[in-house]
């Protein structure tokens, strides 16, 4: 039986991550938008000083990307003010 050894995550990065998932899970649109804009940040910052190997940069540009995608239209511009009767 082989045994992988398992990547070293950065602990800054994952606490950028966790706030951001526990923001998208309160449905909390603003906090969600900038927790993802300061991961994105903090991500460009860690490639281009060297910080992360090559399997944590894969790995978090796969986050960086899927939450991108999720994150596109998620703002408040779409919420609905008021309850209607078509609503009920």
């Amino acid at each position: 039986m082989l045994f992988r050894k398992k990547m070293k995550k950065s602990e800054e990065l994952e606490r950028v991550l966790s706030s951001l998932r526990m923001n998208l899970a309160n449905n909390y649109k603003d906090n969600t938008q900038a927790d993802y804009r300061e991961f994105s940040r903090m991500l460009s910052e860690m490639l281009a000083a060297g910080k992360l190997d090559e399997k944590q940069a894969e790995y978090y540009k796969k986050l960086q990307e899927e939450y991108g995608s999720q994150l596109k239209d998620y703002t408040h511009a779409k919420q609905k003010t008021a309850w209607t009767k078509e609503d009920l």
